[in-house]
């Protein structure tokens, strides 16, 4: 639970200071005002439209920070039972769509769409013209929207005919480097594999010693499990990512074997090792604090399966699984934002 809001109050910072850079990436002038007026367009790119794009986030996340901390507390628990890779990969993937895509192209539609809240709000608050002539309130609500959304829209206009160009650049980029990201998270998912085998001898001994002394007295030593899961993440990426590290030279095998045959191995193994260490934990009702095999997760799970299967044998798939997997953690934020219900 401390994580998951730590991580709501990091968004109320980061995603504004965020906004603020993208801006910077922009070319001096791209959003302009009415008037051409050099200092007034700074002024309205670097100020004004980083604002405008930052208040509904930052409203949405306050007013409803205890529901969204709940929220990605439940979705991690219904993700526990899918692989770390998987999760590694597929996640990364899902927060650069976020960042340079889903985010930059939602935010000034959210911000011209809070100027007509605001502006219809404040004219049927507003008890003195019910007794106004229609053609004089159709008057006052055309100004009121007007005021509140003229210029977000005009922003709008701007930011996203210049927006297009940069978000090519950096898709192209993204897409580049789709083999090089998955490879990485084959190193962190098959890391933390063996470290979830150490974990759960360790809890293999604590339940004999419960039994048979009717107490525990084995401690799982946490912090160098992960200080070994690190180490074992360098070694995989070392022995089984040399063709990425120095791409276009030839890598003399080690031990006969190329580099990514070793990495496939490596995968196998460990994918084996989860795979055991998956039915014996649920045969013997062992798990981490916080970790359930839930409906939604068996589903979920089953999902990611078919885009990881289907991603080898269809072509120009890596694109499709990559979006389509972004759905699905979205489709399971969703879910687990629905299931807890508004909070006091």
């Amino acid at each position: 639970m401390f994580y998951s809001r730590l991580f709501v109050v990091l968004g109320l910072v980061a995603i504004p200071a965020y906004l603020w850079a993208l801006m910077l990436f922009l070319p001096v002038g791209t959003i302009k005002f009415a008037i051409n007026d050099p200092t007034l367009n700074v002024l309205t790119q670097y100020l004004l439209a980083p604002l405008f794009f930052s208040v509904p986030w930052v409203l949405f996340l306050y007013f409803n920070r205890d529901r969204l901390a709940e929220s990605l507390k439940h979705m991690n628990q219904t993700a526990t039972i899918i692989p770390m890779r998987w999760k590694v990969f597929y996640g990364f993937n899902t927060l650069v769509i976020l960042l340079f895509f889903v985010i930059p192209i939602l935010s000034p539609v959210l911000a011209v769409a809070a100027g007509v809240v605001l502006g219809g709000r404040i004219y049927f608050a507003a008890s003195s013209l019910r007794e106004k002539r229609k053609r004089v309130k159709a008057l006052v609500l055309f100004f009121l929207l007007v005021f509140f959304a003229g210029l977000p829209t005009l922003i709008l206009f701007y930011f996203l005919s210049s927006y297009g160009s940069l978000s090519g650049i950096i898709g192209q980029t993204w897409f580049g480097h789709i083999d090089y990201i998955y490879s990485v998270s084959l190193c962190i998912g098959d890391a933390l594999a063996i470290g979830s085998l150490l974990w759960f001898i360790y809890a293999g001994a604590a339940e004999f010693e419960f039994q048979a002394y009717g107490m525990y007295v084995t401690k799982t030593p946490a912090k160098l499990i992960r200080a070994f899961e690190f180490v074992l993440f360098v070694v995989f990426a070392y022995v089984g990512l040399q063709y990425i590290w120095i791409p276009g030279v030839i890598q003399a095998p080690l031990g006969g074997i190329e580099a990514p045959l070793r990495l496939s191995i490596i995968n196998d193994i460990c994918l084996a090792i989860v795979a055991i260490i998956f039915l014996l934990s649920t045969a013997r009702g062992l798990r981490r604090k916080g970790e359930r095999n839930s409906a939604w997760g068996l589903v979920f799970l089953m999902a990611f399966l078919s885009i990881e299967i289907l991603s080898h044998y269809v072509n120009n798939l890596p694109t499709v699984a990559v979006f389509s997997a972004t759905a699905l953690f979205l489709v399971m934020f969703f879910i687990s934002y629905r299931s807890i219900g508004p909070t006091q």
